[in-house]
């Protein structure tokens, strides 16, 4: 726009003349000639209000305090803004401060190449892209991206790096460079994995399928144990052997009922025993303190003592006599880990089950050994009963834990062989469940 001031003409007026289409104005003015008094002042002021495209002219006279508001000396002059001097106003330029006489606009959003932060996908005013929904699908409001959808117009750059949303390999983290190593198209301050365009992560744990050492645990093995969470059965206490003996999917290590199975491991006391191997269930007793054997803890026994024996383990002793078959032998040594009793010669009769030897005089007398179950189903010197005896004695004997264990196959050996004599089918299911931990025994010895 051009304007021409001129006051020598005697008079007031103004005309508007264009040149390459863009508009010149004159404005004469001249009021010492048509005023009295010398023209009383008067004085031609302009308010440019560039927002508004406007120059307002005014007249106005400070020594008469007056405006003059004829059609020569009060008007608006419209005017366009061309911020760029591009010759294109800014109401039709496509990049109103960014020199582009060719408006070249490669995607046809709108905005002007030399200005738009994503030249070859639409995001402009016009036309842009979805970004979320269907993404990269072009669209021009949110419900063309479909259920959560979201269309990127306007130039939006979240992360503020000069890169588009539309087009930004991160939207929402800055990488001016746009780096991406593994051209998976998500750039490597985002890449949650490399080579891994999906960037499916099930666990949520910030680390894709592909790298993730456990894709669905997103504690990723807290224990160390080399055993992903969803799949450990102690996932918060390293048990690499995964040992569990009651077969109830807890592992024995943080098992509150190691040889009762008990998958829910209600604890209703919080003493660390579940209730259903608890003999005091709803009375805290974390030592299990049984002084007369019957089962039932001091904590919560009526009558807690009695000359019995301390039992401090869990679950409790089988009863303390039982009725056994006495096997007839001429021989006074036996290979078994189990003390020989001495009797009577007799078939079969009453005889304390203790873990101690007792001897019966009697004037003839016939041996007897009380038999290892493990022997009984594999044999004396077979591989199964070396192998277990290393674990009694290089693992299981190192710990109270383990001598408890062991405390306990001894009282019950009896009246576990009694019942393999008894019922054949017995006696294989038990052979099962060892043939089952064998090769985790194994791993613990060897």
């Amino acid at each position: 726009m051009g304007k021409l001031n001129s006051g020598d003409i005697g008079s007031t007026g103004r005309m508007t003349d264009y040149v390459g289409g863009q508009p010149i104005h004159q404005l004469l003015q001249n009021y010492q000639m048509e005023m009295p008094y010398g023209g009383n002042g008067w004085l031609r002021y302009y308010t440019f209000k560039p927002n508004e495209s406007i120059i307002e002219g005014w007249t106005y006279s400070p020594y008469l305090d007056e405006y003059e508001d004829s059609s020569y000396n009060r008007f608006d002059l419209i005017y366009p803004q061309d911020s760029d001097n591009d010759g294109i106003p800014d109401s039709e330029d496509n990049c109103p401060y960014a020199f582009n006489p060719g408006q070249e606009d490669d995607d046809s959003d709108g905005s002007g190449d030399v200005c738009d932060n994503c030249p070859s996908i639409p995001n402009g005013l016009d036309l842009g892209t979805c970004t979320k929904g269907t993404i990269k699908q072009s669209c021009t409001s949110d419900e063309q991206c479909g259920t959560g959808g979201f269309c990127s117009m306007n130039q939006e750059d979240a992360d503020s790096d000069g890169v588009g949303d539309a087009c930004d390999n991160c939207p929402d983290d800055s990488n001016v460079g746009q780096e991406d190593s593994d051209s998976d198209s998500v750039g490597n301050v985002c890449d949650n994995c490399p080579n891994n365009p999906d960037q499916e992560d099930n666990d949520s744990d910030g680390m894709g399928n592909i790298c993730d050492i456990c894709p669905n645990d997103p504690e990723n093995d807290i224990d160390g144990d080399t055993i992903c969470g969803n799949i450990d059965n102690c996932p918060y206490d390293y048990n690499k052997n995964q040992i569990d003996i009651d077969l109830d999917g807890i592992g024995n290590v943080c098992d509150n009922c190691v040889f009762n199975a008990n998958q829910d491991q209600v604890d209703s006391d919080s003493d660390n025993f579940g209730d259903i191997c608890d003999n005091c269930p709803n009375d805290y007793n974390s030592d299990q303190r049984d002084s007369d054997g019957d089962g039932i803890g001091d904590a919560c026994d009526i009558v807690p003592t009695s000359s019995s024996t301390t039992s401090i383990y869990n679950p409790p002793p089988p009863p303390r006599t039982t009725t056994t078959t006495i096997r007839k032998t001429t021989s006074s040594t036996s290979s078994s880990i189990y003390p020989t009793t001495t009797i009577k010669p007799i078939t079969t009769t009453t005889v304390p089950v203790p873990p101690s030897t007792t001897t019966v005089t009697s004037s003839s007398t016939t041996t007897i050994s009380t038999l290892c179950p493990i022997e009984q189903i594999y044999g004396e010197d077979s591989e199964e009963v070396k192998l277990l005896r290393a674990l009694r004695d290089t693992a299981l004997s190192q710990t109270p834990e383990g001598k408890e264990l062991i405390k306990l196959y001894y009282e019950w050996s009896p009246v576990i062989m009694k019942a393999m004599e008894e019922d054949e089918e017995f006696e294989q299911e038990v052979k099962e469940i060892i043939d089952g931990v064998l090769p985790l025994i194994r791993e613990i010895v060897e």
